[in-house]
């Protein structure tokens, strides 16, 4: 039964699967994977046309006719054994993958020397510091002896980091930060733990110590209580940074006149700018050589002097973000990108660029570069001889004009749209294409508009409201009025008793301009209309009713009459109809 059973041997890091009644090894570097359905369990093998291992190399075999397993196939009824077999089958196989890919990272590191530990008290030394990047935080202390740093953590593991090894040393001070930091960016990598990296750093949090000193303290805290973390947390970040700051000068001053000389950069947070170097949004600050962000992982550090050239690109006043590419001098890496930066740090980025004198371009659309650097790196010769990076200010060059041109023509269609909107308007003093003779015939045309948009004066309108008089005087004796003295012999009308309501102005007439003194009618009573309605309108002012018109009668509403002057009275006289329906009143006798 034995012989049936599938075998997995962890220490020698094989299976044993049945064929045909035999148990036949299998090592675990030719399994590609193993899979399950139901229950079956199958098995992938690699073959020299797949082999993708790389400790796997299958010797070039004589014979042609050669035939390799692919897979195998097992159905296993028993669920315990299916269960078993697959998941230490996985596990052996991810143990050995894991361990194989350690060696293959230690196998590529650069050989260094070995470090010199030096022999003088009173070294400079860094206490209660942690390190990354690492898989397990533990605080440790860093001390700096004749050749290089050594990290000592509280679990007894060491990291050693030789000077010579070293390219740039930067100090990131807690003033805005909740951490201070001495940063080491290699000239090659180095294993920290399991990991492999030229980016190392020793920190200290702030907000960590803070909370470790108060944690005795009670949940419920008053104002007091809040200051007072506050003035430790201020205190705690003066005496980190007096710390870290001794430290890194202590270091520059030992090695100056050693020959491995070194200086540490300090960040200028006011040139700083948001951006996405990777995946994430962060705050990249310049050095004197370099920009940086050192706070989250995973680090970022582009270099001025391996720039060649930047490219500024999405560019444009309509949006608020914009990218800038730097095309490496070695074109055999990578473009590095820094994507939505806001528009407000254009400026100061391109200042930062002409002190490191690199040249820079604009684009309102991105570039594939990854193609671009491939056909550079194809054909060199081709790039060099076609003008190298001339396409970027040509086509910068374009998209500025383009952008002049669709300026220009907005300017001119508002001047095109002002000059239809203010057909009237005269010209500027400064504006010299008008001639004397124009310019006096538009004052005179001006002038005269005036003159008769103006109101007339009390004179002017006694006069009219007299010439008015006339001829009302005049139609009054073609009808038969006897009449002929001032309108003061009138008879009036007397007033409407108190109880009777004034009519209401709802229909549409407006209010007469007679005083209290009315023009007599040719009865005492009210003259009809020349519609077919009889109604008579009072007047407010006490006098005898005028005759409405045909519009005011024939919606049958009265138009109550506002006091006034005798000259606006007279202005507001209005004339008795003469159409053919209305009757004419009697003569006076």
């Amino acid at each position: 039964a034995d012989l049936y059973r599938i075998t997995v041997d962890d220490k020698n890091e094989a299976i044993l699967l049945p064929i045909y009644g035999v148990l036949t090894p299998f090592h675990v570097s030719l399994i590609k994977e193993v899979r399950s359905h139901n229950n079956e369990l199958r098995f992938l093998f690699a073959t020299p046309q797949h082999g993708k291992s790389v400790t796997l190399n299958f010797r070039a075999l004589s014979d042609p006719s050669s035939v390799f397993v692919g897979e195998l196939i097992f159905r296993i009824n028993d669920t315990r054994a299916f269960n078993t077999i697959l998941s230490s089958t996985k596990e052996m196989i991810k143990k050995y993958k894991q361990r194989e890919t350690q060696a293959a990272k230690i196998a590529s590191l650069k050989k260094q020397e070995n470090l010199i530990l030096s022999k003088v008290s009173g070294i400079p030394t860094l206490r209660n510091v942690f390190i990354r990047p690492t898989s397990r935080r533990s605080p440790g202390v860093l001390e700096a002896h004749t050749n290089g740093f050594r990290f000592t953590a509280r679990t007894g593991k060491q990291t050693d980091i030789l000077y010579s090894n070293i390219r740039q040393a930067y100090f990131q001070p807690p003033d805005h930060e909740v951490i201070v930091l001495i940063h080491f960016h290699l000239h090659s990598d180095i294993m920290v733990g399991e990991k492999k990296t030229n980016d190392i750093q020793f920190f200290q949090e702030v907000s960590d110590a803070s909370q470790s000193v108060s944690q005795s303290r009670t949940k419920y805290r008053s104002d007091r209580d809040e200051y007072e973390e506050e003035e430790r947390e201020r205190q705690l970040k003066k005496r980190m940074k007096e710390d870290f700051t001794r430290f890194y000068k202590e270091v520059e001053n030992s090695l100056a006149m050693t020959p491995y000389p070194m200086t540490f950069e300090i960040p200028f947070r006011d040139m700083g700018f948001h951006g996405v170097p990777f995946k994430s949004n962060v705050f990249i600050q310049p050095t004197f050589s370099s920009f940086v962000q050192l706070i989250e992982a995973p680090f970022f550090i582009a270099f001025a002097n391996e720039i060649e050239l930047a490219s500024f690109e999405r560019v444009d006043f309509h949006l608020r973000l914009f990218d800038v590419k730097f095309i490496p001098k070695d074109y055999s890496k990578p473009v590095v990108e820094i994507t939505n930066i806001p528009r407000d740090s254009l400026d100061a980025i391109k200042e930062l660029l002409n002190d490191w004198k690199i040249p820079y371009y604009e684009r309102k659309i991105n570039l594939d570069w990854k193609k671009i650097m491939k056909t550079i790196r194809d054909d060199p010769e081709g790039f060099i001889s076609l003008g190298g990076w001339d396409f970027l200010k040509s086509d910068s060059d374009s998209e500025h004009e383009d952008d002049d041109e669709e300026e220009g023509s907005d300017f001119e269609e508002e001047d095109d749209e002002d000059e239809e909107e203010d057909p009237y308007e005269f010209g500027s003093e400064d504006d010299e294409s008008y001639d004397e003779d124009e310019d006096e015939d538009a004052d005179e045309d001006f002038d005269e508009d005036e003159e008769e948009d103006e109101g007339l004066d009390w004179e002017e309108m006694e006069e009219e409201a007299k010439n008015e008089d006339k001829k009302a005087k005049e139609v009054r004796k073609l009808k038969g009025d006897v009449y002929d003295s001032d309108d003061d012999n009138r008879p009036s009308r007397p007033p409407p008793s108190k109880g009777s309501s004034r009519p209401s102005s709802s229909g549409g007439s407006r209010p007469s301009s007679s005083s209290s003194s009315a023009r007599p009618s040719s009865s005492s009573s009210a003259r009809p209309s020349s519609s077919s309605s009889g109604s008579a309108r009072p007047s407010s002012g006490g006098g005898s009713a005028r005759p409405s018109s045909s519009s005011s009668s024939s919606s049958g509403g009265a138009r109550p009459s506002s006091g006034g002057s005798s000259s606006s009275q007279r202005q507001g006289t209005l004339k008795f109809p003469t159409g053919n329906s209305g009757s004419r009143p009697p003569a006076r006798k």
